[in-house]
């Protein structure tokens, strides 16, 4: 049977007043009459299948409030959950933003030689000014040897760090949202509640669930673009940098159907190259934003491919939407 099979709300706080700060002009019982009014459609139509579920935008000012959000929706008559990081717009909401922008791998690996460090009685924070002075004392020494062992490691395992990064780290922060997502699996599991969690931190290997998943998005205009992040023009500080990013659209539903559109050549191309996932990663890249990713008639990237989804953190694993 065709028709709506799913359909999500929005419900990015627990309490009144934190939901009234975070969607402006909205408010807690609005979201309990839509549940009401969904369950009442459900029976009049006699469509028992379609599932309604909620997605929760987390950020440093509403994550606490989590658990308490999936364990009301569930009383609402939630089945699933998606929980998705803040997309920052500017670089005031950056401030918002609860995961950090190094890979979880590389946080691993710089906490293993950081806890090194500590047992030496040395400090990692020091290695900048230690590299560039001519004359190191004995301990400016050890602090650069054990970087430089830890640069070595991370080039043999095929591993970008970013020193810069990696020092800015607020471990106390990545606990937390760690901690705050261990307790929403369990209210998940206490509940039934389908939960899809983001990662805390990006994703060494990529994965973009548009494509691999057979996805499309279909914009009011009926423009078909490959996923979410391509689907609009916006600029975005998602990476710690402002970015400007521009639609990829490969047809329109007034002119063409949706099986021309997705079968033509332009299309078939650009899921085959999203597949190889031989595109940079920009969010580790230290000369990013560059003339490749900033520009408005995109052509290719630095690694000479042409989908601009070097800059995607969808497919790093912090953003998700419903698909």
């Amino acid at each position: 049977m065709g028709g709506l099979d799913r359909i999500c709300l929005s419900i990015d706080a627990a309490s009144s007043a934190t939901f009234r700060k975070v969607r402006e002009g909205g408010d807690l019982p609005d979201i309990e009459h839509a549940f009401a009014a969904l369950a009442a459609a459900k029976d009049r139509c006699n469509r028992p299948q379609l599932r309604v579920g909620i997605e929760f935008v987390a950020m440093r000012s509403n994550l606490g409030e989590l658990p308490a959000a999936l364990r009301w929706a569930a009383g609402q008559g939630a089945s699933f959950a998606i929980v998705t990081h803040v997309l920052p717009y500017d670089e005031q909401h950056a401030a918002e933003a609860a995961y950090d922008t190094c890979t979880a791998e590389a946080v691993a690996l710089f906490g293993r030689y950081r806890e090194e460090a500590a047992r030496q009685g040395l400090d990692l924070c020091r290695y900048f000014e230690a590299r560039w002075k001519y004359s190191r004392n004995p301990e400016e020494q050890r602090i650069v040897e054990l970087v430089e062992a830890m640069k070595g490691e991370a080039e043999r395992s095929d591993l970008f760090i970013d020193m810069k990064k990696l020092l800015r780290i607020d471990y106390h922060r990545l606990e937390e949202v760690a901690a705050v997502f261990a307790e929403a699996g369990e209210v998940a599991r206490e509940t039934g509640l389908e939960l899809r969690l983001p990662e805390v931190a990006l994703r060494e290997k990529r994965r973009c669930s548009f494509v691999e998943e057979g996805g499309a998005f279909v914009s009011w205009e009926g423009n078909v673009s490959p996923c979410y992040f391509l689907w609009h023009s916006y600029r975005c500080f998602a990476s710690g940098w402002s970015q400007q990013v521009y639609p990829k659209v490969f047809g329109n539903l007034e002119r063409e159907g949706i099986l021309n559109i997705w079968n033509g050549p332009a299309y078939r191309s650009f899921r085959e190259n999203v597949l190889g996932y031989d595109y940079p990663d920009c969010s580790s890249c230290g000369l990013a934003p560059c003339d490749y990713v900033q520009t408005e008639a995109f052509e290719q990237d630095c690694h000479i491919k042409e989908v601009p989804c070097g800059a995607c953190l969808w497919c790093m694993g912090v953003f998700q939407c419903l698909q």
